[in-house]
């Protein structure tokens, strides 16, 4: 069996930064920011000069910027549609608001439809029963009968 041969390799180094951090088995050891090198072995046939740089600065292969004009008219087909959004839910509170103040003044004049039957419903004092003449008279100190005995429990 006959093993293909190995191609020549060279050995290309990426750095990342790592900010400063707290040991998840020692909470009492922190780590300051450091660089973190990673060693990749690539193929020598590669057109790789071995710089790298952060990945902001080179755009994915799938990023196709648009021009100049049409990227400012899509930024600004993107603001018209949300100032549009922001019209309509304007619109909408001020509706709300209108019917939560006619809900508001429905039941303060119901309230006080309520207060005012309620007083009229209520009974006038009634003023108390003349006495009659025979017994106004009377300087009768004589309890009537049971009293003397306290107050009676009612049978229902």
């Amino acid at each position: 069996m006959l093993l293909p041969a190995a191609a020549e390799t060279r050995a290309v180094e990426t750095p990342y930064a790592v900010r400063a951090y707290r040991d998840a088995w020692n909470p009492t050891l922190r780590h300051e920011a450091h660089t973190v090198y990673r060693r990749t072995r690539v193929p020598v046939a590669t057109d790789f000069d071995g710089e790298t740089g952060p990945r902001a600065v080179y755009p994915p292969a799938t990023y196709q910027p648009l021009e100049g004009a049409d990227e400012l008219a899509a930024e600004l087909a993107t603001q018209q549609a949300i100032t549009a959004e922001l019209h309509a839910i304007r619109a909408a509170m001020r509706e709300t608001e209108a019917r939560m103040q006619l809900a508001y003044a429905t039941l303060a004049r119901q309230a006080a439809q309520a207060k005012r039957a309620a007083a009229d419903a209520a009974p006038a004092e009634v003023a108390p029963a003349a006495v009659p003449a025979d017994r106004a008279n009377r300087n009768d100190t004589t309890e009537p009968p049971g009293a003397a005995d306290g107050p009676s429990e009612l049978d229902w």
